[in-house]
């Protein structure tokens, strides 16, 4: 694998650096991915089991704005819709438990819950809190049995590529955030410049939701949440630069998480499904490499730059 891919376009930077992606050998890291996937099904289930608390509320209510996959079905009652798709969902997980390397399972399972989701956004309202784990289980099924030529080495990549999209993912989010604030900074608006950016935001939610006592407090102290907003933008913006350093996989994905229950604790918006995402792509990363606290450190977008400039060691 190494041979063929290492004069690819963008792969070709899998081997570049301290710490490479791609280090271990082809057989090892393909025991590691499966050490992870293995637990796909079982997490799906538990993504499942979190659905049930909303069955309540879809069979009462109405679709009033179909997504085109529930189009041909809109006029079938949503307390028999949602029944048919839990029971669907479970019958193909748990079907995965134990045939984990069948191509049609896994087919039925990402169709299923392709169909879940959008049926879960037919009701006027859409979030992005299911397309991380539907992006999950488009990789899971991509991902080739053992009767295919280079099967080893076309699970690593998908995987990879898992990893990959989910911190562009959050790139995406950070350069949004960053493009919208040069917007409203030349409009003469409060924006990402401001002190007031967080401030405003909170304000805006609570109109809402109930408050939430830190943030309220970051309110009163409006400076600290500027602070920690443009943190959060840092770790945004440059999540997609960690992808090809190794040894920042498990301490990236747990300051994401941590960013969630930030989010959470100040907005009152939680978003399960995120953290359970990035524990399993960054904090069980097969591509994984431990450094020390200073190496680490040395290694974080920007600061390496930084390092680099002063003539360090690349990291």
């Amino acid at each position: 694998m190494k041979t063929d891919i290492k004069s690819h376009i963008f792969w070709k930077f899998a081997f570049k650096g301290k710490y490479p992606l791609f280090e271990a050998e082809e057989g090892e890291l393909y025991s590691r991915i499966m050490a992870v996937v293995k637990w796909i099904p079982i997490l799906f289930l538990g993504f499942q089991f979190l659905h049930l608390f909303n069955v309540s509320d879809f069979s009462k209510a109405n679709m009033v704005s179909s997504l085109w996959p529930i189009v041909p079905f809109q006029d079938v009652p949503t307390n028999i819709m949602v029944l048919c798709l839990h029971i669907n969902m479970f019958i193909a997980f748990a079907s995965l438990c134990f045939y984990g390397q069948s191509f049609l399972l896994k087919l039925y399972a990402f169709v299923t819950y392709f169909f879940y989701v959008a049926f879960a956004h037919s009701f006027g309202k859409i979030d992005h809190v299911l397309h991380l784990p539907l992006m999950i289980l488009f990789g899971y099924l991509l991902m080739p049995s053992k009767r295919i030529d280079q099967y080893k080495a076309k699970t690593i990549l998908v995987f990879a590529s898992l990893q990959f999209f989910l911190l562009f993912s959050y790139t995406l989010t950070g350069l949004w955030k960053l493009f919208w604030g040069v917007v409203q900074y030349v409009q003469g608006e409060v924006s990402v410049f401001s002190p007031l950016s967080l401030r405003n935001t909170l304000v805006y939610q609570f109109h809402v939701n109930t408050p939430t006592l830190l943030g309220e407090w970051l309110i009163e102290h409006y400076y600290l949440g500027w602070i920690a907003f443009w943190m959060v933008l840092y770790l945004e913006v440059c999540s997609v630069w960690v992808f090809f350093k190794a040894n920042l996989h498990k301490i990236w994905g747990v300051l994401l998480i941590a960013l969630h229950l930030a989010i959470a604790l100040i907005m009152d918006v939680v978003m399960f499904t995120a953290p359970i995402t990035l524990g399993v792509l960054l904090l069980m990363s097969p591509f994984y490499k431990p450094s020390n606290v200073k190496t680490t450190l040395l290694s974080f977008p920007i600061i390496s730059l930084v390092g680099r400039f002063f003539n360090k060691d690349e990291v």
